[in-house]
């Protein structure tokens, strides 16, 4: 799956089980959440993720412009 975050695929069979080991390497502390996701229930959550994140860069990139036209407008230097 092309994903933004490393994500790996696999079918389990109701009742079933299956041993999966991971392995990570790393020169300092890691944080590894694991979570086990039906498809369907990932893809929604994962909208409503991006819509968030959308919001706040949008935000974010208004209140930038805001204090840019304040700064174009007054010229001082707080603003910018």
């Amino acid at each position: 799956m092309e994903h933004r975050l490393f994500l790996i695929p696999f079918e389990l069979e109701p009742g079933g089980s299956k041993t999966i080991f991971l392995r990570f390497n790393s020169s300092s502390s890691i944080q590894a959440p694991i979570r086990i996701w039906k498809p369907s229930v990932y893809q929604k959550t994962d909208v409503l993720t991006n819509v968030i994140h959308g919001f706040y860069i949008g935000d974010m990139l208004i209140i930038g412009i805001y204090n840019l036209l304040i700064f174009i407008a007054l010229r001082d230097k707080i603003y910018l």
